[in-house]
């Protein structure tokens, strides 16, 4: 991010750009910042009125755009907050590649949800790897001697 130090009140709004790639700033309760490749430091008047002025709040055009698809981004993190699979590790590939694990079982309860069966995201989860390991799950070979050990994948 670009160095911006001046403080901003309340609507004012600060930016930098360089090529096609803008930073601004913009003071709304308190400052935001925002990089973006496909937008302008143009405001906008939104559909909400400052109770003080009665006038309509102004806001960049880019915070507008980010507000309106932010509530999907929202939900699918709700979501994925009762089947997050990530455990703690410090190896980030582990994180990816469980957080994209979680996305596909998302994905996949949305389209098990378009078929007409409505259950709870948690409950698809435990479905899926129940089935999967029923499938794919191979029974260990019995040893002939020693203590009797039984592996139950579905445990």
């Amino acid at each position: 991010m670009p160095k911006m130090e001046q403080k901003l009140k309340k609507g004012e709004v600060s930016s930098k750009s360089a090529a096609c790639l803008l930073a601004i700033k913009w003071c709304d309760k308190r400052e935001v910042w925002m990089l973006t490749t496909c937008h302008d430091s143009g405001m906008v008047a939104t559909e909400k009125i400052d109770r003080k002025t009665g006038l309509n709040i102004i806001r960049p055009q880019c915070f507008v755009d980010y507000n309106k698809c932010m509530g999907s981004v929202d939900r699918t993190d709700m979501l994925l907050s009762f089947i997050e699979s990530i455990r703690k590790t410090v190896k980030w590939y582990k994180k990816v590649f469980f957080h994209v694990l979680d996305l596909y079982i998302l994905n996949a309860h949305s389209l098990y949800k378009v078929v007409g069966k409505n259950t709870p995201v948690a409950e698809f989860h435990s479905m899926l790897v129940r089935e999967i390991l029923q499938k794919y799950c191979k029974q260990k070979r019995k040893s002939v001697g020693g203590q009797k050990s039984e592996d139950l994948p579905l445990r």
